[in-house]
């Protein structure tokens, strides 16, 4: 019987979890084709699954030391239905370098009979950059006091929902979101959501309640972008949905109060608490958010980044 998108990403954990990479790599049908979010060496998009994996494994998991202990650490698959699943991934391991590479990561998989044939990873670009290709930040970030999980930290009760309900919610979510309406979007959160955001940028970290997430936000806004002028294109994504949760992809533009103009790719998966959002999780390039927002790039060394750049556009969507 032919695997599930939900039941191939667990099955890409196991082998995470047993570090049978081999046995990972025939998880992914040779013409794959994998968008890895960032302007690293290995970010960019990929063609073909040999190629793919020989250039990943050669940077990023030859960066790595040789050790005993186990790279994956927590996981959860946000949601799924018959084409994707998007599965959430803490994982982390020491350095050749000396240092430690500690990466959280929203994955999508697009599966066909039983094969990942497109992947889109969104990751701490920050991270990937200063541990494993030795880059630095002009302003040095510490780790979050408290790191993300990709298991949930929301504690309220979730009643069950049927698939029409939970569709009704990341609608009238998805309608605000696109409208840009920020204050529209918060409040389609849970009294007690939490928020988590990828990186060790100030506006990073794990934020609880949906008064205190509303108020993140509205600063982080108010501080950087020119008013009105966040938007969002046209071609956001929902990528899954089911009756536990949902998984979207856009990008966003503004015009930046110092005067340069923005340009984000983002990755938002959300689980529903009745007929609100009890938790979301918010994915984007750190690094590019350091150097545009924070006025804080990176140095020392330079990139070869693949010859397409990332996309949200899903070459298999539809077939």
């Amino acid at each position: 019987m032919t695997r599930t998108p939900g039941q191939t990403a667990l099955e890409y954990v196991n082998c995470l979890r047993d570090g049978d990479f081999p046995r990972l790599v025939t998880l992914h049908g040779e013409n794959l084709v994998c968008s890895l979010l960032g302007n690293s060496r290995v970010s960019g998009r990929y063609r073909g699954r040999d190629a793919f994996f020989a250039h990943t494994f050669k940077y990023v998991l030859g960066a790595l030391a040789e050790t005993d202990e186990v790279y994956l650490k927590d996981y959860r698959v946000g949601c799924a239905n018959d084409r994707y699943a998007a599965l959430l991934l803490h994982g982390g391991l020491p350095t050749r370098a000396g240092g430690r590479y500690n990466q959280n990561y929203l994955q999508i998989f697009r599966v066909v009979d039983g094969k990942i044939r497109e992947i889109h990873e969104l990751l701490d670009s920050v991270m990937l950059e200063t541990q494993i290709f030795g880059k630095t930040l002009a302003i040095p970030r510490s780790a979050l006091q408290e790191p993300l999980r990709p298991t949930s930290v929301f504690t309220a009760p979730r009643p069950p929902m049927t698939m029409t309900e939970a569709s009704r919610v990341e609608e009238v979510f998805a309608l605000a979101f696109k409208a840009a309406d920020w204050p529209g979007s918060a409040a389609v959160l849970h009294p007690d959501a939490v928020l988590q955001v990828a990186g060790s940028t100030p506006a990073s970290g794990i934020v609880r309640g949906r008064a205190a997430i509303t108020s993140h936000l509205a600063r982080h806004i108010d501080e950087h972008f020119v008013a009105g002028s966040l938007s969002v294109d046209p071609g956001t994504w929902l990528v899954c949905a089911d009756e536990t949760g949902f998984c979207r992809m856009a990008t966003v533009r503004a015009q930046l109060k110092s005067g340069r103009e923005y340009h984000q790719t983002l990755g938002m998966c959300g689980s529903y608490c009745g007929d609100s959002i009890g938790e979301m999780h918010l994915y984007f390039d750190t690094a590019s958010e350091e150097e545009q927002v924070f006025g804080n790039p990176l140095s020392g060394g330079s990139s070869e980044t693949a010859d397409e750049p990332f996309s949200i556009d899903a070459d298999y969507k539809g077939n």
